[in-house]
């Protein structure tokens, strides 16, 4: 009797061992298999039915496991649950994998998150997320040849688009017009004109309605919903007739084509090749963090794009030795990152003082979303309330502060501004910690990070953000971002200008939000 305990002991001993060994060694094993038992893809070949059964799995998840629909719905007037059927049809009018990506990403895009989207497919970049699930779904078996099958499919129907005159139009101060850097040959004389109409309707209404890959936005200066950007073209997709109106009211009348595909065009196809590089994207690169010293107008300028940077070190040694007493932090293009780089770097380069700051959220129960609270760090986090289809939580961070002078600190967001850089402005706000100036924040800082998923016939990875954040009582508190306490937003001729420039002193002249703090100090 004793030995077989002792034999049930020594087994489960070595199971456990087995299994710890599984765990710790996995992606190891999953890479082994993918070289030796894998023998890959070279070609994406989807039925209706199955571009149809991923579709289903992405809504269903959506609706099932994302708790802000409403609130989105409220303020862009977007009813996601109700527009399946017009989903499903734009899923089934797909003629190639190109236009599939782009329909279904723009799908993505109706949910106005800052962390839902349908991944591009280029595996280098998917090596990059970090989120919940995500190491499973990287690292699967024959991820890597699904995505550069994909990348392939991509790259095909780039062709079509060779001889494609695309025009690109975005939302500046309550318009829709042309960006005179991207007007096709041919089109010089719609430098000076806005989108009127599209088919008859109202080109800002239009341009909402429709299924786009650039996300919904709100404007709270001229309060209303709008997206970022459209792209037009002269040859795919849907036909158009386009109204362009200039402010004396003349009026210019197309026809234009309007298609997701082109969208992705626009927006990826400088991967690819210099010749659909309409930003030029080289010359837009910016470094991380930026440190500009103003000694005509006695200020730190800093911009810092991304909290996951490796220059957390000499930008707090930047901030605490600055013989000015004003700091302008610009956060407007910062996506993120780590909630404790703002802790560790930045705030204690600013401040003198310690704050602690927490913060609630909740996350539905479901299956789903179980990638996410079934996670050792997120129980950690459990909240305790008895609710059967939510799962509560609070975080806190613990803010030191460094700085030994007295500083008046602005902080410059935007729509771009979101995740890590998020929390931190949502903690500046609450402790009247510095002057905020610009439009809202893109949100979702106040909750857990994003799950990483799959599509299981088309191999495409989405991500998604499973959380809203609440007060302590459980009140559901915001959805729309960090409000500044100062609306600036840019003109037509700021942004032209100001998109291309690099050189403080001439974003001082073309930039109107940091030209409004600049001008607030004379």
């Amino acid at each position: 009797m004793k030995k077989r305990k002792m034999l049930k002991i020594i087994a489960s001993v070595w199971l456990i061992l087995i299994c710890s060994w599984i765990y710790l060694y996995r992606f190891d094993l999953l890479k082994f298999m993918n070289e030796h038992f894998y023998k890959g893809e070279t070609k994406i070949e989807l039925t209706t039915e199955q571009k149809i059964e991923d579709f289903e799995a992405f809504y269903t998840t959506m609706v099932e496991s994302v708790p802000y629909l409403e609130q989105k719905k409220a303020l862009y007037g977007i009813d996601f649950v109700a527009r399946k059927d017009y989903y499903l049809n734009e899923v089934k009018a797909t003629k190639n994998n190109l236009e599939y990506y782009g329909v279904m990403k723009a799908i993505a895009a109706d949910l106005n998150s800052f962390h839902t989207d349908i991944c591009f497919p280029m595996y280098s970049n998917l090596l990059g997320l970090n989120c919940y699930n995500s190491e499973k779904v990287v690292q699967g078996l024959g991820r890597k040849e699904k995505i550069d099958a994909w990348w392939q499919e991509i790259e095909e129907g780039l062709q079509e688009y060779e001889d494609v005159d695309l025009v690109k139009v975005v939302y500046i101060d309550g318009k829709y017009v042309v960006e005179n850097d991207c007007l096709p040959q041919g089109c010089s004389e719609l430098e000076n004109y806005e989108l009127d109409q599209i088919d008859g309707e109202d080109a800002g209404q239009y341009i909402v309605e429709h299924i786009s890959i650039f996300d919904l936005q709100y404007d709270y200066i001229h309060k209303q919903a709008y997206r970022g950007g459209c792209v037009l073209n002269d040859k795919v997709g849907k036909e158009v007739q386009v109204v362009w109106k200039n402010e004396a009211g003349q009026k210019i009348h197309q026809t234009l084509f309007m298609n997701n595909g082109a969208e992705v065009v626009w927006s990826y196809g400088y991967l690819f090749s210099e010749k659909y590089d309409y930003y030029h994207m080289e010359e837009l690169q910016e470094e991380d963090v930026v440190m500009q010293r103003d000694d005509e107008n006695q200020l730190e300028y800093v911009k810092i794009n991304n909290f996951g940077n490796a220059n957390g070190d000499q930008l707090k040694e930047y901030l605490l030795n600055t013989p000015y007493q004003t700091i302008v932090i610009d956060l407007r293009d910062n996506y993120g990152g780590l909630n404790n780089y703002a802790v560790k770097y930045l705030y204690p380069g600013l401040y003198d003082e310690d704050v602690i700051f927490s913060y609630f959220w909740k996350v539905p129960n479901t299956k789903s979303n179980k990638k996410m609270s079934n996670s050792l760090g997120v129980r950690f986090s459990y909240y305790d309330r008895k609710d059967k289809d939510f799962i509560y939580y609070k975080d806190t961070l613990r803010y030191k502060g460094e700085q030994t002078d007295k500083k008046e600190v602005y902080y410059l967001i935007g729509s771009d501004t979101g995740s890590a850089a998020d929390t931190y402005m949502a903690m500046v706000k609450e402790k009247h910690l510095g002057t905020i100036v610009g439009t809202n924040t893109g949100g979702e800082g106040l909750g857990a990070s994003f799950i990483c998923d799959t599509l299981k016939n088309s191999g495409l990875v989405y991500v998604y953000y499973p959380s809203i954040s609440i007060d302590e009582d459980g009140r559901e508190d915001r959805c729309a971002g960090v409000a500044p306490d100062i609306y600036v937003g840019q003109s037509k001729s700021d942004f032209e200008m100001e998109k291309n420039l690099r050189d403080y002193s001439q974003k001082l002249e073309y930039d109107a939000v940091l030209s409004w703090v600049v001008n607030q100090l004379k």
